[in-house]
């Protein structure tokens, strides 16, 4: 199937659509939170992965059978720098 799931707070989310971009300066875990982009043309929820140069952009997500834009989920449910996505 075609999406990634994650959780976040304790929900189970469908990551739909997300893209690796350059995430230089930046010193998390993997799966935390590092920043919410809604300006220009990078909008989504950032969260630090594996390649401590990268991070994946989560630009559309589900929750409970409800589609959302990164943007539109982090204002929905709080979302923080520092807050974590985990298996």
């Amino acid at each position: 199937y075609p999406g990634a799931f994650s959780y976040f707070k304790g929900m189970k989310v469908i990551i739909w659509e997300s893209k690796l971009v350059e995430s230089i300066g930046h010193i998390a875990e993997p799966g935390e939170v590092i920043a919410i982009k809604d300006k220009g043309s990078v909008k989504g929820i950032l969260v630090a992965s594996l390649e401590h140069d990268r991070a994946v952009l989560i630009t559309e997500v589900q929750e409970n059978g409800q589609l959302y834009s990164g943007i539109d989920f982090s204002i929905k449910f709080e979302v923080a720098v520092g807050d974590r996505f985990h298996s």
